[in-house]
C-alpha cells in the first residue's frame, strides 16, 4: 500500500492548520510519512527553495536564521503539531532559516503543489496557508515598525489566529505570560489591577507584551468586548525577535491613543475616561513606505486621521486645476472632521514623505461610540454649521440603513394640498351659505349648533387631508431613491430602489407645472414594476441632478480602491517589499439583527410565533405573521372545541347509569368522534402549512418556500442579488399597521417580475436586511471583477519583469 492510500487523517487532525476540514477532506490529502529522522539532520538551508511542507509529529526541529557574517540572529524550536515551510506557499523567495533536527523526529511531507490546489478549493485551508494577510497586518502594526521585512515574515509563520466572542476572557490577572496578542479587529477591555480603571484597545494595538518581555505574571484582565480577530504570538518567539533591538521600549505601546486623541480639536472637551473609551474604536496604523496616498482631494472618505509620527504633505488643487502651495502636516495634527461625521470628500490630497504612524477612526465606529454615549455629542468641538449638518444627516426613519444619509426629503408640491383643500373650502362656503339662509328663514339657532353644522364635515376632512399630505415624502438618500406613502393607523408603503439600479430618469413638465415650479418625475429600473413615480415633485431638476451626481460619485469613489488594489497586487507579484494590509474598520461588521437571538430553528409554539428565527451568520428565516395563523386557525379550533364538548357530553350520558340503549344516539356519538378527528386534522394541517412557508435571506440569494403538508405540493422561488432591482414594503390596512406586518416585494429583472413576501413580520427589517446584503453583494462582485482584471495586469508585469531580468537575458544569450 502506498503512502497516498494510507489514511493519515488522524495525524493531520493534530495540526491547527487543518482545523475545520472534514474527515473525508483530510483522507483525500496525499501525504508521505518517511521513517523517523535522526538528530542533527538538515531538512533545508536558509534561502533554499523547497517543494514540500514539513509537519512535525514527534521530536523537535531547530530553525535558525543567520546574518551576512553567519551569526545567528533568529532562532525557534518547532515541536509536535507545528509546520515548517509555510511561507514558501506565498512567495518563492527561499526559506528564512536553516532547519535541523534536534532529536529523533517523525515528519509528514505534503507537496507544495497539493496544498496550493487545496487552498484554491477549501476556504478554511486557504486562511491557514495564506500568510500574506498576516504579514500585511503585522507590517501595518506600529508596535513592529522597527522590525525588518524578514523579521515580520518570521513572526507571521509563528502566529496563530484566535477569534473570541463578546465577553470572552482572553487572560486573567495572575496568569502566566505565555503569549502576546495583536488585535486585527475588535475591541478589548483591559482591567488593570494597579489603577482599577479600565482601558480599551482596538485594531493595530498589541497587549500582553509587557508581561512577556518582563517575564512576569499578567497584571490585568483582558476581556473581548466585541467579536475580535486576534493574532497570538508565543512568548519565546517574541523575545527572540526583540532581543536584537535592546534600545526599543518593547514594554509599552508606541501609540498612547487616548493621550493623542486629547490633542484633536474635535475631542478637546471630552474627559479622559471618554477618550479611553474612544480609543477602543480607533485603529492604529503604520505605513513603512514613503509617497503613499492617504486620501485624495474630492473623493469621498469616512475617516478622521491623526498623525502620530512621520512627515506628511497635503496638496490642494483649485477648480481650474491649478495646484496650491504644499502644506505639511505635523505630528499631533488631525484632519477629516467632516468625513468622520458626514462621509464627505477629502479637502486635500495627503501623501506620506517618510514612514508614518497614524490613528484612524471610521465613521461607523464613531457612530457606535456616540450611540453608546449620546451625551458626549454636545461636548464635541465643531462649527455650528457642521453640527447642524450632522444633525440633519442622522436617520429620520426606521427603514434607513446604518450610514445612510438623507440628501433630499420633500413633500409633494403645495398645489396638491391646495387642490385637495379646495373642494373642502367649497363645501365649507356652501354650508355657510345654507346656514345664512336658515338664519334668515327660520331664525337664528344657537351659536354652537351653527358651528357644529358648518364645521362637522369640513374640519375633520381638512385635518385628515393635511395630515395625509404631511406624511408622504419623496426621498433621495446616499444609497437609494424612495417614495413613502403613509396614512396614520391605516397603511404605510415604501417603494425604493438602490441608486446604482436606476437606469432611467424621466421628467414631465407642462405649462402650469413650469409656472408653479413642479413636475412629474419617474425613476425606472430593469424590474417589471420597477418605476417609482414622483408626481407633483417640487423642483424636479434638483432630483435629477442629485441622482446623477450620487451615481457618478459612487463610480469615482471606486477609483482609489482600485488603484490601491492594483498597487498591492504588483507589490505581491513582483516582490517589491511588504505591503501593509488594513481592514476598513476597527470593529467587525456585523449584519446580525438584534432580534435574532438563537442559532437553531424555533420548535416551540410561542418562540415560533415570533416570526423570525436565526440559523447562521449569513442566513435569516422568517415565517408569515402570527395574525394570519390565528385567522386561519380560528374556525377549526372553534369547531374542534365544540365537537370535543359534544362528544364529552354524549359519552358522559352513554356511560351513565340512567342511559337507555338508543342506536341512533350511539351512532351520533361515533359520527361526532369522526368529525372531531377530522377537525383536529384540520388544525394540524393549518399549523403545519404555516410553519412550512418560509422567507429566507442569505448573503447570496433570496428564497420564498411555500410547502403543503404530506408532500402534496411545494413551490420555491429563488433569485440572486444581481437580479434584484428594488425592494418595496407595504402595510396595507389598519391591522397590518397596528401589528406591524405587511408585504415585501422584491422586484427582479426576471420574467416573473417579483418575489413577494406576504404577511411578513416587521417588513421594514426584512427590507433593510435585503438592501444591506444587496450592497455587500455588489461590493463583493465589484471587488471580484477588479481582482480578475488586476490579476491579468499583474501577469503582464510579471512576465515583463521576467523577460527583463538579468538571469533570463543571460540564459537567452547562451542559447543564442
Amino acid at each position: 500500500m502506498t503512502d497516498q492510500q494510507i489514511d493519515y487523517s488522524g495525524e493531520l487532525r493534530r495540526f491547527a492548520i487543518f482545523q475545520g476540514l472534514q474527515p473525508e477532506q483530510l483522507r483525500a490529502i496525499p501525504v508521505s510519512k518517511p521513517p523517523p529522522v535522526r538528530p542533527g539532520l538538515t531538512l533545508f538551508k536558509q534561502g533554499e527553495f523547497i517543494q514540500r511542507l514539513y509537519f512535525v509529529l514527534e521530536g523537535e526541529v531547530e530553525l535558525v536564521r543567520t546574518n551576512e557574517r553567519g551569526q545567528p540572529v533568529l532562532r525557534r524550536v518547532v515541536g509536535p503539531g507545528q509546520v515548517l515551510g509555510r511561507l514558501e506557499m506565498d512567495v518563492p523567495e527561499g526559506q528564512l532559516g536553516t532547519a535541523r533536527t534536534l532529536s529523533t523526529t517523525q515528519l509528514l511531507y505534503i507537496d507544495r503543489s497539493v496544498l496550493q490546489r487545496l487552498r484554491n478549493t477549501v476556504p478554511v485551508l486557504a486562511n491557514q496557508l495564506d500568510r500574506s494577510e498576516v504579514i500585511g497586518h503585522l507590517r501595518a502594526t506600529p508596535y513592529f515598525a522597527t522590525l525588518t521585512d524578514d523579521e515580520v515574515r518570521w513572526l507571521s509563520d509563528i502566529v496563530n489566529t484566535y477569534d473570541p466572542e463578546p465577553g470572552a476572557v482572553i487572560f486573567r490577572r495572575g496568569d502566566g505570560a505565555d503569549s502576546a496578542y495583536i488585535i486585527r479587529q475588535g475591541r478589548v477591555r483591559l482591567e488593570r489591577g494597579d489603577t482599577g480603571k479600565p482601558a480599551w484597545l482596538s485594531a493595530g494595538a498589541v497587549f500582553g507584551a509587557r508581561s512577556v518581555v518582563e517575564n512576569r505574571f499578567r497584571q490585568s484582565n483582558a476581556i473581548a468586548e466585541t467579536r475580535c480577530h486576534l493574532f497570538v504570538l508565543p512568548a519565546e518567539d517574541l523575545r527572540a525577535v526583540i532581543q536584537n533591538y535592546p534600545q526599543s521600549a518593547w514594554t509599552t505601546e508606541p501609540t498612547a491613543t487616548a493621550r493623542a486623541l486629547a490633542n484633536v480639536p474635535l475631542f478637546s472637551q471630552l474627559k479622559r475616561e471618554d477618550l479611553l473609551q474612544l480609543a477602543g474604536d480607533a485603529m492604529q496604523l503604520h505605513f513603512r513606505q514613503s509617497h503613499r496616498i492617504i486620501v485624495r482631494q474630492g473623493q469621498k472618505d469616512n475617516y478622521l486621521y491623526l498623525l502620530v509620527r512621520g512627515r506628511v504633505m497635503a496638496l490642494t488643487v483649485d477648480k481650474n486645476g491649478v495646484p496650491g502651495s504644499p502644506q505639511y502636516v505635523a505630528p499631533g495634527e488631525a484632519f477629516g472632521d467632516a468625513s468622520l461625521l458626514l462621509g464627505e470628500a477629502a479637502a486635500a490630497t495627503v501623501e506620506t514623505l517618510s514612514p508614518t504612524d497614524w490613528i484612524r477612526i471610521h465613521r461607523q465606529d464613531f457612530a457606535l461610540f456616540l450611540k453608546d454615549n449620546p451625551a458626549l455629542f454636545d461636548r464635541l468641538t465643531m462649527t455650528p454649521e457642521l453640527r447642524q449638518r450632522y444633525l440633519d444627516s442622522l436617520p429620520r426613519h426606521s427603514w434607513q440603513l446604518e450610514g445612510e444619509s438623507m440628501l433630499l426629503q420633500t413633500r409633494r408640491h403645495w398645489v396638491v394640498l391646495a387642490r385637495n383643500l379646495s373642494s373642502i373650502a367649497i363645501i365649507f362656503v356652501l354650508l355657510l351659505a345654507l346656514d345664512w339662509i336658515v338664519d334668515r328663514v327660520i331664525g337664528s339657532p344657537p351659536l354652537w349648533l351653527q358651528a357644529l353644522f358648518v364645521l362637522a364635515i369640513p374640519l375633520p376632512v381638512a385635518l385628515w387631508l393635511i395630515t395625509d399630505y404631511l406624511n408622504d415624502y419623496y426621498i433621495v438618500t446616499s444609497r437609494r431613491v424612495a417614495r413613502r406613502d403613509k396614512v396614520i393607523l391605516v397603511s404605510e408603503k415604501l417603494n425604493s430602489a438602490p441608486l446604482d439600479k436606476v437606469q432611467e430618469v424621466r421628467t414631465d413638465r407642462g405649462f402650469i407645472a413650469q409656472v408653479f415650479g413642479y413636475g412629474h418625475l419617474v425613476t425606472a429600473t430593469a424590474g417589471t414594476w420597477g418605476e417609482i413615480r414622483f408626481e407633483f415633485a417640487p423642483h424636479p431638476d434638483k432630483f435629477v441632478s442629485l441622482i446623477r451626481a450620487e451615481s457618478t460619485r459612487a463610480k469615482i469613489a471606486a477609483v482609489p480602491e482600485n488603484q490601491e488594489s492594483i498597487r498591492r497586487q504588483l507589490q505581491d507579484r513582483l516582490h517589491l517589499g511588504l505591503e501593509e494590509r488594513v481592514d476598513r474598520r476597527a470593529l467587525i461588521d456585523d449584519m446580525t439583527p438584534a432580534s435574532a437571538a438563537t442559532s437553531r430553528p424555533h420548535r416551540f409554539l410561542l418562540r415560533a410565533l415570533r416570526g423570525l428565527e436565526y440559523e447562521a451568520d449569513d442566513r435569516l428565516v422568517w415565517r408569515k405573521h402570527w395574525l394570519g395563523l390565528v385567522y386561519r386557525l380560528t374556525p377549526p379550533v372553534l369547531i374542534t372545541l365544540l365537537l370535543a364538548v359534544l362528544v364529552a357530553l354524549g359519552l358522559g350520558y352513554a356511560f351513565s347509569g340512567n342511559a337507555t340503549y338508543n342506536p341512533l344516539a350511539y351512532a351520533l356519538v361515533i359520527a361526532m368522534l369522526v368529525l372531531l378527528g377530522g377537525s383536529a386534522f384540520w388544525v394540524w394541517w393549518v399549523w403545519t402549512d404555516w410553519t412550512n412557508d418560509l422567507y429566507i435571506v442569505t448573503d447570496q440569494f433570496i428564497e420564498h418556500i411555500e410547502k403543503r403538508p404530506l408532500f402534496l405540493d411545494e413551490r420555491t422561488e429563488v433569485t440572486s442579488y444581481e437580479r434584484v432591482q428594488n425592494v418595496t414594503f407595504a402595510k396595507p390596512n389598519p391591522l397590518a399597521y397596528i401589528f406591524n406586518f405587511g408585504h415585501v416585494v422584491i422586484q427582479t429583472a426576471a420574467e416573473n417580475g417579483a418575489i413577494v413576501f406576504r404577511f411578513a413580520p416587521q417588513p421594514e427589517t426584512i427590507q433593510n436586511q435585503i438592501l444591506r446584503r444587496l450592497e455587500h453583494y455588489a461590493e463583493a462582485q465589484a471587488a471580484l471583477r477588479r481582482k480578475e482584471s488586476q490579476s491579468d495586469m499583474a501577469d503582464w508585469f510579471e512576465a515583463y519583469a521576467t523577460l527583463t531580468s538579468e538571469d533570463y537575458r543571460s540564459v537567452a544569450t547562451q542559447r543564442g
